[in-house]
């Protein structure tokens, strides 16, 4: 768990204490940074938040675009489906947050890092809550996008 960010256990959304911003759901995925003995069932448990945005962004700029759920709409969609969740309040939330149409297909993330970005913050924002994803948080994420192993994905 990351030390120089203040988590607040019990106050900070499950998604900030599991440093796991986009609420990732345990899977086969063996991420890196993924903590292996967590006591947490249902969602992944990274190390860092670092490592909760790597995870997130292959998730969305890679495996997704892949799939062909490429826009807002159809990314959020199938991230976040119904009757679980309220796909279309997350989608306008995201698009209102990105200044992106929710029927815009994103450019790759190699083309156009700052889309995915936008896009990833709005959905942390809607998932987490805005007042926890700040700018430590924003921080960690564009540490995750500079990584160079994204370049050539």
């Amino acid at each position: 768990m990351e030390k120089n960010v203040d988590l607040r256990k019990g106050r900070a959304p499950k998604g900030i204490r599991l440093c796991n911003p986009l609420n990732i759901e345990r899977s086969s995925a063996t991420w890196q940074g993924l903590v292996e003995q967590s006591r947490e069932l249902r969602f992944c448990e990274f190390h860092t938040l670092e490592y909760g945005w790597r995870a997130a962004i292959i998730n969305i700029a890679v495996t997704y675009r892949k799939r062909g759920w490429n826009t807002i709409e159809k990314i959020i969609n199938h991230w976040a489906p119904a009757p679980e969740n309220d796909p279309k309040a997350y989608i306008g939330f995201v698009s209102s947050y990105s200044g992106i149409n929710k029927d815009k297909v994103l450019e790759d993330i190699r083309k156009d890092v700052n889309e995915y970005r936008l896009v990833l913050i709005g959905m942390a924002k809607f998932e987490q809550g805005i007042r926890w994803i700040n700018a430590v948080c924003i921080d960690r994420l564009d540490k995750a996008l500079s990584r160079a192993e994204f370049k050539s994905l």
